[in-house]
């Protein structure tokens, strides 16, 4: 191959100019996400039935849906625990089982077996997917002097709505404060007047909704029925206006009272120990993390713009995106501290800036062409791959170093520039090669793995197995090219040569000499850098910096929601 890179260089400077284009197109494609996407292969079923007995739980739905469970294909084993009002049954697949279809066929057969189970049952199935985690985008809270209400107010018709239209986005939930109903107090009087009964308003109040996210209670309390709709309505006058009788025509407003109430308060959010409003954003699973926080971030700057007149203010609290942009940035600086650092040893030994510049072009060259074999083989950027790109950087500019160097002792022997780099190369390919090659070989046995844990480590092996491969390649085909085309002029002389090798000869001889005290000063190095590394370094770590994330609490009851914020204060501190 570097025969041929020598003799058709054109072909090669435009086989690696496309790649690299195409290595800029696959990174801007690649998915970005907290972790890889991994379902694991067990399905948890929860079944209820309000005043239930455990026996009457366990013989009216468990046995049911265990019958069910029977039939599926691919399940290894099935554990249910009935407890008083429900019960949890866990399905574990045998491992290989495609989990997309297998969550299809189990959804089909618990919708079907739920329209047939007593009045009052319910189903719910529930499964463990990273894609899930990756919904999961940034928390924001909107912040000023006005009350809790106002700044829900604000979040819902004025935030909301914008970041909806954001490409990506699929979800915008807002917590704290009370939400704005719509209060309808129907009259039965008034309905008995014109003879119309009051389950049949409710019908068409239903009706008008067409999709109600829920109904709230009907409360008799002397002449009224208190009925909240709890969906989105845009104009009350129309509400207000909706024909309930053709006869006549009778209209809501004549047998009700309409208007705005506040909705049960059910959840609390707090912020810096203080009541608060939170907006949670969402994103889908096939956008990138990162383009879609920026455009969260850019919509955010311009609502506090907007917003501050009215003494608004949005701030982020916590971004999943963040994390995955620190890990970028802390790989983009060890790839260049290592990059320059193995350069400048470079440039100190051979004094040619020439080689410098060659090795500097070898490195985004690796990097680019292998995100193209991350898209082909479906793998994102998350910490795990990031992980182990950040270890193949380190390793990328080895098997250069090896061929410049000996194509430059080669050209200092007073060979031709052709000869020096075909011959220094071809020295070094098989040595590079087995390098190379056991390296690859250490993450070989992880693709083999038939656990779970074989879609985690595949990512990191890869993303170090592919830009090794990469460098390789680079290493006997575009750097001899390179070589051959810079190296010109009288060779250099490598700096302190003589006096290096003099130390280094005198050094060997003593430690040929004296063999028993070398290897024992070896040993004891050895062992005070470990006592060191151990005792010293890793005992005194300075804690690592704190790292604010959501951690949500639900309470089943009201009171309980009270009493955890009037009596945890550690809750709201911690």
């Amino acid at each position: 191959m570097t025969s041929l890179s020598l003799k058709r260089p054109i072909t090669v400077f435009m086989l690696a100019l496309g790649l690299c284009l195409l290595g800029a197109i696959s990174w801007q494609r690649l998915p970005v996400q907290l972790l890889p996407q991994f379902i694991l292969p067990e399905v948890y079923i929860g079944a209820g039935m309000a005043g239930a007995s455990p026996e009457k739980i366990e013989r009216e739905l468990v046995f049911a849906i265990e019958a069910e469970l029977a039939t599926l294909e691919g399940v290894h084993d099935i554990e249910s625990n009935v407890f008083a009002d429900y019960a949890t049954t866990k399905i574990a697949f045998n491992h290989g089982t495609d989990m997309k279809f297998a969550l299809l066929k189990l959804q089909q057969k618990m919708n079907a077996l739920e329209n047939r189970l007593p009045a009052g049952s319910r189903i719910e199935v529930n499964r463990f997917d990273t894609a899930d985690l990756s919904t999961y985008l940034m928390e924001l809270s909107i912040r000023g002097e006005a009350s809790i209400d106002e700044l829900r107010e604000a979040a819902e018709r004025r935030v909301r709505p914008r970041l909806e239209q954001i490409d990506g986005v699929v979800n915008i939930n807002i917590g704290g404060g009370q939400r704005s109903t719509v209060g309808i107090q129907i009259d039965p009087e008034r309905c008995e007047a014109v003879g119309l009964p009051v389950p049949l308003v409710q019908q068409k109040i239903n009706a008008f909704h067409r999709q109600p996210e829920h109904l709230g209670r009907v409360v008799s309390a002397g002449r009224y029925l208190d009925v909240n709709l709890l969906g989105r309505v845009d104009d009350l006058r129309e509400l207000r206006e909706l024909i309930i009788d053709e006869r006549g025509p009778t209209r809501l407003r004549d047998v009700a009272d309409i208007g705005y109430s506040q909705a049960e308060r059910t959840q609390l959010y707090r912020v810096d120990g203080k009541s608060g409003v939170g907006i949670f954003v969402q994103k889908d699973n096939v956008s990138n993390m990162l383009a879609v926080a920026n455009d969260v971030l850019a919509q955010i700057e311009e609502l506090n713009r907007e917003l501050a007149p009215q003494g608004f203010e949005l701030a982020v609290n916590f971004s999943q995106a963040g994390l995955i942009q620190q890990a970028l940035d802390r790989i983009e600086t060890m790839a260049l501290t290592g990059a320059l650092l193995a350069l400048l040893v470079l440039f100190l030994f051979l004094r040619n800036l020439r080689f410098v510049i060659i090795l500097m072009i070898a490195i985004p060259v690796s990097l680019l062409v292998t995100f193209n074999l991350m898209y082909g083989f479906d793998l994102s950027v998350n910490i795990l791959s990031l992980c182990g790109l950040a270890l193949a950087i380190g390793m990328l500019v080895d098997n250069g170093i090896v061929v410049m160097e000996n194509v430059f002792v080669h050209y200092q022997r007073g060979k031709s520039v052709f000869a020096a780099v075909y011959d220094g190369t071809r020295e070094v390919s098989r040595s590079i090669l087995a390098a190379t090659g056991t390296t690859v070989l250490v993450f070989l046995p992880v693709l083999f793995v038939e656990s779970e844990a074989k879609l985690f480590v595949r990512e990191l092996a890869l993303s170090v197995v592919f830009p090794l491969l990469i460098s390789l390649m680079v290493a006997i085909t575009l750097i001899p090219l390179l070589a051959r085309l810079t190296l010109k002029g009288p060779p250099p002389r490598p700096f302190g040569s003589g006096r290096i090798l003099e130390i280094y000869r005198l050094l060997l001889k003593s430690c040929l000499r004296h063999r028993v005290r070398t290897i024992a000063t070896v040993v004891i190095f050895l062992l005070i850098s470990l006592f060191t590394g151990v005792v010293y370094i890793i005992g005194t770590a300075p804690p690592p910096p704190p790292d604010r994330r959501p951690a949500p609490v639900s309470a089943r009851k009201r009171r309980i929601l009270r009493s955890t914020s009037l009596n945890r204060p550690s809750v709201q501190k911690s």
